[in-house]
């Protein structure tokens, strides 16, 4: 039972400073995200060979898509294969980062809190994003995206404002859960849920989630124009968004 305990505080030391098993649960902790460390990234699919984008492009893992600017490497190695066809891809991300490295843009902000160390559910915060930071490997494409896509002058961030956690469940040193909260993009806001796992990395805590949307609610959710996605969404050549965040949080009690 104690070894249970101490293996499940192992992972709330990283996520809410628990200071021991026997201990009483401390008050309000708080949690930062390392903005050297973390990053977002979003894909659509089918992604047509280029229809991907990171907001950490320095990271070693990634690769830019077919067509890209000069500056970016692909590796013919780990090109994906029926790049121009409809068929989607089951990497999702295409490129997943391997190992947390302090090599990201500082993009990712966000500070997280609860009332203490053992209760997960009532978990709070906010995850923010600056659109300008995300690209694709392609100049051009990543221009029109910031001001028709991302429209960065009138929105220059994306949110995720985190109400709940839910699901929580301990593996050996991994942590496993659900995430409720608001996500807003162009303005608009929508309730979403975002299965994450996290583990002990980088003197942190290391927690990746992915979401995914029909892509057709790039128009009936967050308004916006089939002129501007062309045949992705007009012929319907697009199926699906995916939006993810692999993040590193540190416990300001340490």
């Amino acid at each position: 039972m104690l070894r249970e305990a101490a293996r499940q505080c192992a992972v709330s030391a990283l996520l809410f400073g628990c200071a021991g098993v026997l201990e009483k649960a401390p008050g309000q902790v708080t949690l930062t995200i390392d903005p050297h460390y973390s990053l977002v990234w979003w894909q659509i699919e089918p992604h047509y060979g280029h229809l991907w984008g990171t907001s950490c492009p320095g990271d070693p893992s990634w690769r830019a898509g077919e067509g890209h600017s000069p500056g970016y490497y692909m590796s013919m190695r780990s090109r994906p294969r029926g790049s121009g066809t409809e068929k989607a891809d089951a990497r999702v991300p295409m490129y997943p980062r391997l190992k947390a490295r302090p090599l990201c843009r500082q993009a990712v902000r966000g500070r997280f809190q609860a009332a203490n160390a053992r209760e997960y559910s009532n978990l709070k915060g906010d995850i923010a994003v600056i659109a300008d930071s995300i690209v694709s490997g392609l100049d051009s494409r990543d221009a029109f995206s910031r001001r028709f896509v991302f429209r960065t002058a009138v929105h220059p961030m994306l949110t995720f404002r985190i109400d709940s956690l839910s699901r929580v469940v301990h593996r050996a040193d991994k942590v496993h859960a659900v995430v409720h909260g608001v996500f807003e993009f162009r303005g608009s806001k929508r309730t979403i849920a975002v299965p994450i796992q996290g583990a002990p990395e980088a003197g942190g805590l290391r927690i990746q989630g992915k979401y995914m949307m029909p892509a057709q609610d790039l128009r009936d959710v967050y308004d916006m124009s089939e002129v501007i996605t062309g045949a992705g969404l007009g012929l319907r050549m697009w199926e699906s968004v995916h939006f993810g965040f692999d993040l590193v949080v540190r416990s300001d009690q340490r």
